[in-house]
């Protein structure tokens, strides 16, 4: 009768011929350390301890979130906005590099060429109050007739019209 060993011993050979398993025994030690301090068993990347080129993840995410809200925002300000938001809070602390933002940027196909800018001050309270008393107001402080008046503070502004 065989012993429990034996048995897992050829339970591993089988499992190593078929390529699940790996041949070497110090592999084998290592998969249960790395069960539990990782919570998996899977093998890490071989990147030769040399760092990612290219972003990944949540810090790639963030890249094509503020490009699409900023899209004439430097690089400088893009690893500010990652750094804030998300490297500073790794293990350890990470700073996005720009070559790294450049080929995250060509993946994503954006280009600098053309973007749409916004004037953002539009929406400041004080600008929205011109823009309304411009569009509201008779002369001389907006264009409102008194038809127009109307249409306008019901939403339903037309087309100036000419008085004679």
């Amino acid at each position: 009768m065989r012993d429990s060993g034996e048995l897992v011993r050829e339970n591993n050979r089988l499992l190593q011929q078929q390529g699940i398993m790996p041949y070497c025994d110090r592999t084998l030690r290592r998969y249960p350390r790395r069960l539990q301090t990782v919570g998996h068993a899977r093998p890490y990347r071989k990147n030769g301890n040399k760092r990612a080129k290219v972003l990944r993840g949540l810090p790639f995410f963030l890249l094509g979130l503020y490009r699409a809200i900023y899209p004439k925002a430097s690089q400088a300000e893009i690893r500010a906005f990652i750094w804030n938001t998300h490297g500073q809070f790794q293990d350890p602390p990470r700073l996005v590099v720009n070559s790294e933002i450049t080929r995250a940027e060509q993946r994503l196909e954006i280009s600098r060429k053309r973007s749409s800018t916004t004037a953002r001050q539009a929406a400041l309270p004080r600008n929205q109050l011109l823009r309304f008393q411009f569009w509201t107001l008779p002369y001389p402080h907006g264009i409102a007739s008194d038809m127009n008046l109307h249409r306008a503070r019901h939403g339903r502004l037309v087309g100036l019209r000419r008085e004679g």
